[in-house]
């Protein structure tokens, strides 16, 4: 048995060539859908988000160029694996350059996306503690993955590799895990804190915590199924299938996350309208006093400023004052 091979491309098993190839095939066409996605959602941001700070415009095209490298990396690892290397299993041994590019991708992606969730999460937090940590959970998981890169451009044998340096793919792994689950934990407990008793501040704050659990959960589940293919079934590559969108889904968590000040806005409106509408109306019966109106209408501009506050606070970390004001 030759030992510079994995289990599934020796001689004793020439038939599972489709254990290393389809996963890869198969999450490469994953990776390409969410890129897809990503470039609707920058997109969306651009043309909707005209006025935001410039640091957030740059982060939301650094993301979106580093996610084209990756696209264009894990392309060309495909390339490799099913034409350059046809008939030839050797070929598939080590990893070819633009494999280890997408590791390296994959690291600044995440590091990118944590970072801008770790000071969302410091701007609800009460105290520094608990961003902290996250930040420092998520230097750890970048950190590893990018020594990790450099490991593999310097490899000379696959199974080589994979003994090696699958402790620090594992720590990699579970950071990545702990720093999403911990994030996401973190800003729902503190959103939770934000309710109040007006209406659409609650349907604000409720569709904030919802659209932090849908992007928090997706790249937590992602990591977790990489960890534990890569534990559990290391002699195919399954784990790699799914590590070659990881980064992707990250880019659209953040993405997802920016833009969803849409949809908040658009029911917002939807509110306004309608309670534009009730008070024509009470304006027009007789047996109402024309002061009641103007009340609610005050009522509820101070309830929509409050809500946009909190919005605004949730997506970019604005500073402007307490949200309890």
């Amino acid at each position: 048995m030759d030992s510079t091979l994995p289990p599934c491309l020796t001689l004793e098993s020439k038939v599972n060539i489709s254990a290393i190839i389809g996963p890869v095939e198969l999450g490469v066409a994953v990776a390409i859908f969410l890129f897809g996605c990503s470039i609707v959602q920058g997109y969306i941001y651009y043309s909707t988000f005209r006025e935001d700070p410039w640091v957030f415009k740059v982060l939301v095209a650094s993301v979106l160029a580093l996610e084209t490298g990756h696209i264009i990396s894990i392309n060309a690892y495909i390339w490799h694996i099913t034409i350059t290397t046809y008939g030839n299993p050797m070929g598939l041994a080590v990893f070819p350059a633009a494999a280890d590019m997408a590791i390296l991708f994959t690291g600044l992606i995440s590091l990118a996306v944590q970072s801008f969730y770790v000071l969302r999460l410091t701007k609800f937090s009460d105290t520094r503690i608990f961003p902290a940590i996250c930040a420092a959970i998520s230097v750890l998981a970048n950190t590893t993955c990018l020594v990790i890169a450099g490991k593999a451009f310097a490899m000379k044998n696959l199974v080589q590799f994979e003994s090696e340096i699958s402790r620090l793919i594992t720590v990699s792994l579970v950071a990545k895990v702990l720093c999403d689950l911990a994030i996401t934990i973190g800003m729902v407990y503190h959103l939770r804190k934000c309710r109040s008793g007006f209406p659409q501040t609650v349907y604000v704050v409720d569709r904030l915590i919802r659209w932090t659990l849908e992007t928090g959960l997706l790249t937590g589940l992602n990591s977790i199924l990489v960890l534990v293919f890569f534990l559990a079934m290391r002699e195919n590559f399954i784990w790699v299938g799914l590590y070659s969108f990881l980064a992707c889904s990250h880019a659209n968590s953040l993405l997802a996350s920016i833009n969803s000040r849409v949809h908040i806005s658009l029911k917002c409106l939807d509110e306004a309208y309608t309670m534009s509408s009730t008070s024509n109306v009470d304006n027009k019966s007789p047996s109402r006093p024309r002061i009641s109106p103007i009340v609610i209408g005050i009522t509820r501009t101070v309830e929509r400023s409050r809500s946009d506050k909190l919005d605004a606070q949730f997506i970019i970390g604005s500073e402007e004052g307490n949200i309890e004001g």
